[in-house]
């Protein structure tokens, strides 16, 4: 998304004016938020009028742009005051209805499922398609067509021993043995208000030029951790959407977390040169949600639960002043869902979202645990919340089972089943998936 905003805004612009660069300049273009000058409002109008349109046919749907220019006078803090509060009546007023085809012989596309498809067998489609048929809409074959141009920048960003991006997500799952893979997606916390105390233009600039780079290096510098040997060798990342501070990023499953963890942390870091860009001195964090799922789930499934996930996430932020945070959800195995004694407290079966403290204990207890049982992990999960007696003879039970093996181990449960219950349920919860992947070997 990211990628698309800067070059398609600066085509247009380019195409209105004829390619003369003095008639237009960005102030922002980068991460889904586009901010254009024009000398002429003839121009403005027709990027305007451009932008919806080639946004239309790029992803089969609308974008969000002010209903007319607005004219820059010298206070330009007010100025972009007017042109947010324009955008916000633009999104709230919503769009003109539109006729849908209903002819159920129309070929549907084979990607999104959403719309008509109207291309067959794009050439980037696959490698391995050339007796299969598959019929896809404009948008999405637009997209497979250019999607090796964006893995080509990527691979350019990559840090550590790695020099290439996955080319899908058979190869982000064959890191772990049952083709689990982890989705991670992020948003920043109270980025919108950290925008409207931007100072001025120039400082609206400076900010479009150094948050791509910050989000970019923050990810990128998680490679770092790992360690190999190979001199060629694909990098466990697949970033699917990278538009400013939101972005769907592919994980191995027993690393996911561990990774999220990691960009939250380097990102707040990071982030601490872009202060001065706006008088607000809020610092700005991140929030990350992890859904790790069969890598055969779609990756529209994935980012519909995913919403609910970092949802709860940015929810911690907030309680807890704006700090970053992370949140998890482990679609894995058979789930009973709302049957669950914990679903009270764990609503969905959605572990946080943890401050970054507390995420590092539920990782620390899980490398201390290691050596709990599989049986005595059920049983305690199982137990953990309910408040009856049989449940708390069950639990007394549990913690004498595991002191006949270790005493140390079970001081350590019987510590945080009464003072962290939430801490030891994420642990069991997503024991298998909490793997660190700091020093990790890929091979």
């Amino acid at each position: 998304m990211g990628m698309y905003c800067e070059v398609v805004s600066e085509r247009i612009a380019k195409h209105i004016t004829q390619g003369d660069r003095n008639k237009y300049d960005f102030k922002r273009n980068k991460g889904g938020v586009v901010i254009a000058t024009f000398d002429d409002e003839e121009h403005a109008n027709e990027f305007i009028r451009f932008m919806r349109e080639c946004y239309r046919r790029l992803f089969g749907r609308r974008v969000i742009s002010s209903t007319a220019p607005i004219e820059i006078n010298s206070d330009t803090s007010r100025d972009l005051e007017e042109l947010e509060n324009d955008i916000i009546r633009s999104r709230y007023a919503g769009f003109p209805p539109s006729s849908h085809i209903q002819n159920p012989y129309v070929k549907i596309c084979w990607s999104c499922g959403e719309r008509p498809a109207e291309i067959e067998d794009p050439d980037s489609l696959s490698s391995n398609m050339t007796s299969t048929h598959r019929h896809v809409c404009a948008p999405c074959g637009l997209r497979f067509r250019i999607f090796k141009d964006y893995k080509e920048i990527m691979e350019r960003k990559l840090s550590g021993p790695f020099n290439k991006i996955p080319s899908g997500v058979d190869d982000i799952a064959k890191h772990g043995p049952n083709g689990y893979v982890a989705y991670m997606l992020s948003d920043g916390n109270s980025f919108g208000s950290f925008v409207r105390e931007i100072k001025d233009m120039n400082s609206y600039t400076a900010f479009n030029n150094a948050l791509p780079k910050t989000v970019s290096d923050s990810l990128f510098s998680v490679l770092d951790e790992f360690d190999s040997t190979n001199t060629d060798i694909t990098a466990p990342m697949l970033p699917l959407m990278t538009g400013g501070d939101d972005l769907l990023i592919l994980l191995p499953a027993k690393w996911g977390i561990s990774m999220a963890f990691d960009f939250v942390s380097r990102f707040e870091e990071k982030a601490k040169k872009l202060i001065d860009c706006s008088n607000s001195k809020q610092m700005l964090t991140m929030s990350a949600g992890v859904v790790i799922c069969k890598q055969t789930l779609s990756h529209k499934i994935v980012y519909t639960v995913g919403e609910s996930v970092i949802k709860r996430a940015k929810q911690t932020s907030k309680e807890h002043g704006v700090c970053s945070s992370v949140a998890f959800q482990i679609l894995a195995g058979s789930k009973r869902g709302s049957e669950t004694s914990y679903n009270r407290l764990m609503p969905g079966g959605v572990c946080g979202g943890f401050k970054k403290t507390e995420l590092e204990n539920v990782l620390a207890y899980r490398k201390r645990l290691e050596k709990l049982p599989s049986g005595l992990r059920r049983r305690l999960k199982h137990h953990l919340f309910s408040d009856s007696a049989h449940a708390e003879t069950e639990r007394e039970r549990i913690l004498e089972l595991i002191s006949e093996r270790d005493d140390s181990m079970a001081e350590e449960v019987k510590k945080l089943l009464k003072d962290e219950k939430q801490i030891l349920f994420a642990m069991l919860e997503g024991w298998d998936y909490l793997e660190s992947h700091k020093g990790a070997i890929i091979k």
